[in-house]
């Protein structure tokens, strides 16, 4: 449950940094880096994905109910928030969205209608565009269901000796985003190389999991030990993604998460037991929606300032480099933050009800009656 918790943590950073430096919390370097809370995604995954599958992806049967089930979870709300985006822009079509938008439908590359073919397909982010598409963090969502499927290719290629190949991977992978890319904050481009990375180290920190919960058992440290580990561990992370604009300093940051969530995974500490409350529980639970429905949020919200702005004499828009901003002073930042997290969070409450919780079930009934894959859809992740 504290891994969960992480989850929730990390897609409120991401929702916090895409919404621009605003308030008084512009300069925080961990606000201006949380980009990188997207790797954490990507460890996690590999980690779970691990202890739920890691053993039971033998045949062609179990890939096929694995990657069913994996797509229920990814494809239903990135589909909807594709159709939410595309809708928007259709609006422009209405003359009276157009003179309020001032701009014309599909006139930009993120929009292009080439990008809708690839969205629908989730190659967005597979090295098809020179640029982000519309749902702008749904490129990640793009390289983790491919990342999957080669997992299980792994899996079934390697079997016993996938260890050693996925630790090849952990090694080569930075060595290859270094060359390709520079630092680790690939995207659009090299994403896929950035998630099969994260989700590797996940998958090892699973393995070493596996290693010392056999040697030392289900609490392996005295409390007191554990909690003061659990405290360096979050300093040590909040640290890493602060230095991150020096950019080959980015590649430590998928190590670094690995072994926090080995250690956070025992949850022996009082870090892990503030996890396990209530709310943070709850905000683990919609992460995915978090990640996903907040560039639609700011969206909207952007919009409806705009056309205060234009039917009235009052300012809201800040014009910053390569991003548009709500408030002109420092605690109208702060508010609109505040507003903009709210509105996220309430969304993503009816978007994880009414989409992400049928289409998982959906996807789990219909790999019951797959036959041999049924026994895939216990324990889903």
């Amino acid at each position: 449950m504290a891994l969960d918790s992480w989850r929730g943590i990390a897609a409120l950073f991401v929702a916090a940094f895409h919404v621009g430096p605003v308030g008084h919390l512009q300069d925080l370097s961990l606000l201006r880096q949380a980009y990188y809370f997207v790797d954490l995604f990507f460890v996690l995954s590999g980690f779970v994905i691990a202890a739920n599958y890691g053993t039971r992806l033998t045949d062609l049967a179990s890939v096929r109910g694995f990657l069913l089930l994996r797509l229920g979870r990814l494809y239903p709300l990135h589909f909807a928030l594709f159709m939410a985006f595309l809708g928007l822009e259709l609006l422009k079509f209405l003359p009276v969205f157009g003179n309020v938008i001032m701009q014309q439908p599909f006139s930009t590359p993120e929009t292009a209608p080439e990008t809708i073919f690839t969205n629908l397909l989730l190659v967005h982010s597979l090295g098809a565009h020179d640029f982000y598409t519309w749902n702008t963090p749904s490129w990640s969502i793009s390289t983790e269901f491919y990342t999957y499927v080669l997992f299980a290719i792994a899996l079934l290629v390697f079997r016993k000796r996938v260890v050693w190949f996925l630790s090849a991977v952990v090694l080569i992978s930075p060595v290859a985003l270094f060359g390709l890319h520079g630092s680790l904050a690939a995207g659009y481009d090299y994403g896929l190389i950035r998630c099969v990375f994260g989700f590797a180290a996940g998958v090892l920190a699973w393995r070493l999991y596996l290693i010392c919960h056999r040697r030392w058992g289900e609490v392996p440290l005295p409390w007191m030990i554990a909690s003061l580990l659990e405290t360096v561990a979050v300093c040590l992370s909040i640290l890493a993604i602060s230095m991150t604009t020096v950019k080959d300093f980015s590649f430590v940051l998928p190590y670094l998460f690995a072994l926090a969530i080995v250690l956070f995974a025992f949850e022996g500490g009082a870090v892990s037991q503030l996890l396990k409350h209530r709310w943070p529980i709850a905000l683990g639970m919609l992460s995915y929606s978090v990640y996903m429905t907040h560039m639609l949020v700011k969206r909207l919200l952007l919009k409806a300032a705009d056309v205060v702005e234009r039917y009235s004499d009052i300012e809201l828009v800040q014009n910053l480099p390569g991003t548009r901003v709500i408030g002109t002073e420092l605690w109208q930042g702060d508010v609109y933050l505040l507003t903009y997290l709210c509105v996220v969070i309430t969304l993503s409450f009816f978007t994880y009800r009414f989409i992400e919780q049928p289409a998982r079930s959906w996807s789990r009934s219909l790999v019951l009656g797959r036959g041999p894959a049924r026994q895939y859809a216990e324990g889903e992740a």
